[in-house]
Formats: structure tokens, C-alpha cells, sequence
């Protein structure tokens, strides 16, 4: 190094420093006097001084500022360290002072390799590089490479050594083979057909293969590395073919891709789509081009099938009878036209199907002219809402007739805004026409149903599902009439079907059984409403039938013989109750017969008397006939039997007494006894004389009838010292009959009789409300 320069510094410069190192000498007792000290200091100060620096020492101290690189300059004489920097002191481990003071062969670590790096710049001015482990400042070992050959002018000769970090290069490396470990991996796994070939001489040969290619020639792994088309059993037209492929894949300079098909042997291995990639040429080797393959035999074969299914699918839509089948696109701005259109649109509407796809308003021409603002409106509502369109057009075909065509499309967007609708048109002129008919008819049978005094149910579902019933029907079973008439159950929640006192079953009423295939006749239902209500119904049910036999259906009618019942059981109960109330009149006939013959004093009195009897009887008996036997009011009993002796200019008669409902045998018996009584007074008591008076009056309490039978203004009376007809009949008949009670006094004012009549409760509760 060259020798160092001392340039003294002024008093005021170095009085700080004369201080300090001179009161560190004297505190130190180190020297004796004062001029030892201060001739120290000034050597001290000298040997400080820097000598001018060269170029090499700025690039040194350049070098040894670097951060991603340890450097270290040795001196090879000594073998020292002269200087570090702060990364080689990190991989080492040690501090610089250590690291400055010491023998490089000793700090660093590497031993013998050390030596003879130092040895090897001596000798030549650099050495081989070599690798060793470093102890690192965290205790880890930390792989380095040493290199070194930089010598630095003076003396003693210097080196500059570089100390590289090698766990880098091991990540890298690390990284680098678990990349081509997984790549691999990949190309051995893929279930592509992968590989390079290279050419030589007139043939090409696989270098490198993966397992689908192998095993797709039926080779084991490998087995295709280093062998040609032709030795694999491919023909020589086939090599050349493909070697005519690779030489212009690296004559265009760029990957080619097509489709091909592979045999072997004359047999076919399938097709494939692949992608031939020039490689670049290397010194010793021919030109190689590396293959990617996917086998697309299915997708071929797919493809295959998908113009067949088109094929036929083209062939159906242009024979389709009374159809047709279109794609009709409409632009963001609303323009229409036809993409496609089967071939039956000529049969349809005589245009061809070039000529609609030029022209789409070719088509629409024919719609009629009042109904092309309703397709337009149905076509925008689909267009703006996405629903699909259903419609029934009429349209004039170019031979003047006019036929209905029913449109259905349905409308799918796709990403450029272009709206597709794919439809079908269909010929339903005779359907409609069809309908119309079948729309008369209904309407006609609709009449009859409405009008026929039956209740008509029926179905067209096996399962009885839906039902229709016609008005009578709806009426009969409490439903309103103008409303629906079709039901999806037969049942009625408010109705008891009964028969036979059992109530019938879902599966065993009428409707249900004929669709089962049975044929009911005049089956008598009754039909019971909630309220108790009671309808019978006489049923009959058949199914219905296709033309092939097959039951389609089946059909119920039911007659209301409510009433036509009711009739016959009043007939039944008239019948019974004239039997015995003509069986009740002949026996009092009878009895009046007797008891008026008996006790009379001649025939003429007897038959006059057993008359009056009759008249009374049949007064009474029309007073029920008026009531139709049904019973009759007390105060028309009372009238009947007293008229024969009601005077023409007085009423000699009093009657009071609120209205009581009488049943056919109390008014008979009343009526009897009041004829009595009557009799007895016109012959004996108040009504023998002209003064005399009857007053007739009842009350009702506690369910008993008491009716007052009082004379007034007749003659003494005298009691009788026998009892006649009359009276028997008054006190024994009626009580008798009636279960009621009979107390007759003779009392001198005149006679008075009370009748205690027991009455049903319906009969009390209605007499005590008119009371």
C-alpha cells in the first residue's frame, strides 16, 4: 500500500482531541510527564492521517457496499481478513472484529479448501470455486459458494474473495424440478394424446410419449420412444403423409391444428383433433415437432348423429300434415325475419320457402287485414314480456280460401340482443270447424239437459275427477244454477247419500259404478241435507263408450220422487185412516142404532131420534171433511153442533173460549156430547122454554182442555131416575175416548156440564199462544 501522508492539524482543530486523549493518558497512568503525553498524542494524531486514495480503492469500497453479495479482500500473505462487508458477516456469523483480526482459514470455514484457494491465487491470481456450508447467524447452516481471482495492486499482495448465497439457487432448483416433477406428472396423466417427434433420414421417430398414446397402440409406457410409423404397423403412405405434415409445420414457422383419422393395421383408432408445434433445431439432431391430440371419435360420431337427426328432423318439418315449423329473429330495433321455414309452407299458403326467407312480410300478406293489429300486438307483448305466443289467425291462401293457422313460438335472447323465437304454425280450419259443430250440438244438448225435469250428472274422466251436472241437478242439490257446472268431485260436503237407511260410499254412488262398467236401473236413493231435508231420487247409470268399446266415461240420471213418495204414503195413510174411521162410524152408527131403538117409546120417536143422532154425526163429520180429516177448531164444532137449535130471531146461545186445534177423534166425541146436552135442553130444559139460555165456554191451562156446558131460564129441574143413552154417552163415552173427565150436574137453575179434556202438547202449546 503506499505509504501514508501526515499534514498537522491547527490548535483549535485538535484541542478537542489533544484533550480527550491526553486526560484518557494521565487518568490511565500511563505516562510520566506531561511531554511524554503530549509527544503521544501528536504520534497518535499522525498515525491517523488517510493517504491519498487510488481508483482501485474506490471500486473496493464500491464492492464491499453491496447487500445481495458477501465480499471479503484477504491479505495472502498472512492469510488475514483486511476487510468485510455486512452480508459476507451475516453468512458467516462472526462479528467484524473477529472476522478482521483473524486467519481467513480459520474464520471461514471450509478447511483444506480454504488453503488451497489462498494457495491457488498465489500461485495463478485466482481460484476454482468451491462450495461449502457457512454457520449463518441464526445457527442454521447456510449453503455458499467461494470464488475469488481479483488481485489488488501493493504490497502485500490482495485478494478479493465473493461469497454467494446459495439457498436461492436451491429454492430455484427446488422449485424448477417440483415444476417438471408436476409437468410430468401431467403428461404421463393427461388423457390427451401427447409427444415429440423428430425426423430422420425419410422416416420420423418418437422421442418422447405419454402413457394415453402408448396405450392407445396397445403398447406398454415408453414403448413408442425411439420407434417410426412404419415400425408400429402404419403404411409408408401414411409416413410420408405425416412427414409431409411436419416439414410444412416448420416451414409455415407457427403450430397447425386439423382433424384427422388414425388406423393401424387397417384398422381405425378413431379421429382426433390435434396441434402440431415446430420445435426449435438443435446441433445434432433433426427437426422435432411436438403433438397435442384429443380424440373427438365420439363427438364425430355425435356430429354424425346430429345431421342424420337434422336430416330426418328437416325431412318431418317439411311433411308434417297441415304444419309447418319456422325461426323467426327480431333485431334490438324490432325488425322481423325468418331464419328458416320448413318446406310445407308452399303446400300451406303456395309461396316457397326462398321466397319467404327474402321477404318476410310475404307470409303476414296473407293474414287477414282486421286481424294483422292483433298478431302484431300479440307479437310485441311476447317480444316485451318473454311469454310465449299462442294465437289462432285466419288466413287467404293465393287460390282465394280463406283457413285458420294456429302460431306457437317461444321467445330466448340471446347475448348479441337478437330475440329468436322458434315456432309452429298448424292448418286447424276443420278443427274449428269441427268445434263449431260440436259447439252447436253441446249447445243444443245443452238445451235439452236445462229443460228435461231429470238431474243429469256425467263424466269423460275414469277417475271421476271432473263432473258436470246439468241445472235440475244443481237445483235439486242446493247449489245455485247460474253458477259453474262442472265440479272436481261428486261429492257434496252438505249431502248424505243414502240407501236402503245406509249411507253410500265415494266408490259405490251411481257415476262411480257405470265408469267400472255397470248398468244401474231405477236404483231408489235418498239424498239427506244437513238441515234433514230428504229427496229421493230414482237412478239410473251406464257408462260411455268409444268407438272401439273403451269406457270413456259415464252418465247419471236421477227422477225426484219426493213427492211422487210422499203422495203414496198419504194415500197409504188415508187409506189406513178411512178404514179406520169408517170402522169407528159403523160402530157408533151402530151403537146409536141400539141405544136410540132401545129406549124409545115408539118407532116414530126412534127413528126420529136416531136421526137427530146421524145429522149430528155427520155435522161433525163435515166440519173434518172441510179440514181434510187433518182435525178442526173448537169454536167450528161447538157451531156445528149446536145449529139446529139456535132460534131465527135470538141467539139463545153464549160461546167463549180461545181457538183449540181439535184431532179428528176429540171434535167427533165433543161434537157428540154437545149434540146431547143439546138435545136433552131443547126436550127438558133451557131451551124448552122461551126464556132459556146455553152458555157454551172452555179454557186451556196445564195441557187440559175445560170446557162449561151451563143452562140458565128453563124450566125446575128434576134429577131423572134413570140415565138414558145421552147421558151414558156424555159421562162414559167421552171420557172413555178422550181419557178425559165428565162431571154433569143437575142443578135447579138448569144442568151444567164440565169436560176435562187431556191435549197433546203440540195442540197445548198452540191453544196457549192463542190464548
Amino acid at each position: 500500500m503506499a505509504a501514508m501522508h501526515a499534514t498537522p492539524a491547527s490548535d483549535d482543530a485538535l484541542a478537542p482531541d489533544l484533550r480527550r486523549f491526553i486526560a484518557e493518558r494521565v487518568a490511565s497512568g500511563a505516562y510520566g510527564s506531561p511531554d511524554e503525553v503530549l509527544r503521544a498524542a501528536f504520534q497518535a494524531l499522525a498515525a491517523q492521517e488517510k493517504p491519498p486514495r487510488n481508483p482501485a480503492d474506490e471500486i473496493l469500497d464500491g464492492i464491499l457496499q453491496s447487500r445481495t453479495t458477501g465480499f471479503a479482500v484477504l491479505d495472502l500473505t498472512s492469510g488475514r481478513t483486511l476487510a468485510v462487508n455486512d452480508y459476507a458477516l451475516a453468512l458467516a456469523g462472526v462479528s467484524r472484529e473477529a472476522f478482521e483480526r483473524g486467519d481467513w482459514t480459520g474464520i471461514a470455514p471450509g478447511g483444506e479448501s480454504n488453503r488451497d484457494a489462498v494457495a491457488q491465487l498465489l500461485a495463478r491470481g485466482w481460484c476454482d470455486p468451491y462450495d461449502t456450508d457457512w454457520p449463518g447467524s441464526q445457527g442454521r447452516p447456510i449453503p455458499v459458494r467461494i470464488s475469488s481471482g481479483t488481485l489488488l495492486p501493493g504490497d502485500p499482495p490482495r485478494a478479493v474473495v465473493q461469497i454467494e448465497d446459495l439457498r436461492p439457487h436451491h429454492l430455484l432448483n427446488e422449485a424448477l424440478e417440483e415444476s417438471r416433477l408436476l409437468f410430468q406428472s401431467l403428461f404421463e396423466a393427461a388423457p390427451l394424446h401427447a409427444g415429440v417427434v423428430e425426423e430422420r433420414g425419410e422416416d420420423f421417430v418418437y422421442v418422447v410419449t405419454n402413457r394415453a398414446i402408448a396405450e392407445r397402440l396397445g403398447l406398454a409406457e415408453g414403448g413408442l420412444d425411439g420407434r417410426s410409423l412404419v415400425d408400429l404397423g402404419f403404411t409408408q403412405a401414411q409416413s410420408d403423409a405425416w412427414r409431409d405434415l411436419m416439414r410444412r409445420c416448420h416451414a409455415d414457422g407457427r403450430p397447425l391444428t386439423l382433424e384427422f383419422e388414425l388406423a393401424q393395421n387397417g384398422r381405425s383408432l378413431g379421429w382426433f383433433h390435434g396441434t402440431f408445434t415446430p420445435l426449435p433445431p438443435g446441433p445434432s439432431r433433426g427437426a422435432r415437432t411436438s403433438f397435442v391430440a384429443t380424440e373427438v371419435t365420439e363427438q364425430k360420431q355425435m356430429m354424425q348423429a346430429l345431421r342424420e337427426s337434422e336430416a330426418r328432423l328437416r325431412s318431418l318439418t317439411d311433411n308434417l300434415p297441415n304444419g309447418l315449423v319456422y325461426q323467426l329473429e327480431r333485431d334490438p330495433d324490432g325488425a322481423l325475419r325468418f331464419t328458416y321455414i320448413s318446406g310445407a309452407v308452399e303446400r300451406l299458403h303456395g309461396l316457397t320457402a326462398e321466397a319467404v326467407l327474402a321477404d318476410f312480410e310475404l307470409l303476414d300478406s296473407q293474414v287477414l287485414e282486421e286481424f294483422r293489429p292483433v298478431l302484431e300486438a300479440a307479437r310485441r307483448h311476447g317480444a316485451e314480456n318473454g311469454l310465449t305466443l299462442d294465437i289462432e289467425i285466419p288466413m287467404r291462401a293465393p287460390s282465394g280460401e280463406v283457413r285458420w293457422f294456429r302460431r306457437t313460438s317461444a321467445p330466448r335472447m340471446q347475448e348479441n340482443g337478437v330475440q329468436v323465437w322458434d315456432g309452429v304454425e298448424i292448418d286447424v280450419t276443420e278443427r274449428r270447424r269441427a268445434a263449431e259443430a260440436a259447439r252447436d250440438r253441446s249447445h243444443e244438448l245443452e238445451t235439452v239437459l236445462a229443460t228435461v225435469p231429470a238431474a243429469v250428472w256425467f263424466t269423460h274422466d275414469r277417475d271421476v275427477r271432473h263432473v258436470v251436472r246439468n241445472r235440475y241437478a244443481m237445483h235439486l242439490m242446493g247449489l245455485d244454477p247460474e253458477a259453474t257446472q262442472s265440479f272436481g268431485s261428486a261429492g257434496i260436503p252438505h249431502i248424505r247419500l243414502m240407501r236402503d237407511g245406509e249411507a253410500v260410499t265415494a266408490r259405490d254412488m251411481p257415476l262411480q259404478r257405470a265408469v267400472r262398467g255397470e248398468r244401474l236401473h231405477e236404483e231408489e236413493y235418498a239424498f239427506v241435507f244437513a238441515d234433514g231435508r230428504v229427496h229421493t231420487l230414482l237412478s239410473s247409470a251406464a257408462p260411455l263408450q268409444d268407438e272401439a268399446g273403451h269406457i270413456v266415461g259415464a252418465v247419471s240420471v236421477g227422477l225426484d220422487i219426493t213427492e211422487r213418495k210422499r203422495a203414496e204414503e198419504q194415500r197409504m195413510l188415508l187409506i189406513h185412516e178411512l178404514n179406520h174411521r169408517v170402522k169407528n162410524t159403523l160402530a157408533t152408527v151402530q151403537a146409536i142404532a141400539v141405544q136410540s131403538l132401545r129406549g124409545s117409546e115408539s118407532p116414530q120417536a126412534a127413528r126420529d131420534t136416531f136421526t137427530a143422532r146421524l145429522m149430528a154425526l155427520a155435522a161433525a163429520h163435515d166440519v173434518l171433511t172441510r179440514e181434510s180429516w187433518e182435525g178442526a177448531d173448537l169454536v167450528d164444532v161447538v157451531a156445528g153442533a149446536v145449529a139446529p137449535h139456535r132460534a131465527e130471531d135470538a141467539d139463545r146461545f153464549e160461546v167463549a173460549g180461545p181457538a183449540v186445534r181439535l184431532t179428528p177423534s176429540m171434535a167427533l166425541s165433543i161434537a157428540m156430547a154437545l149434540h146431547e146436552l143439546a138435545t136433552n135442553a131443547a126436550k127438558y130444559g133451557a131451551l124448552s122454554s122461551e126464556g132459556g139460555r146455553v152458555v157454551i165456554a172452555w179454557a186451556v191451562s196445564d195441557a187440559t182442555l175445560r170446557l162449561e156446558w151451563r143452562e140458565h131460564g128453563g124450566p125446575p129441574v128434576v134429577v131423572p131416575t134413570r140415565k138414558g143413552f145421552g147421558t151414558r154417552l156424555i159421562e162414559r163415552g167421552l171420557a172413555a175416548e178422550l181419557g178425559g173427565e165428565v162431571r154433569l150436574a143437575y142443578e135447579p137453575a138448569g144442568v151444567a156440564c164440565l169436560m176435562s179434556v187431556p191435549l197433546r202438547p203440540a195442540e197445548a202449546e198452540g191453544d196457549a199462544a192463542a190464548a
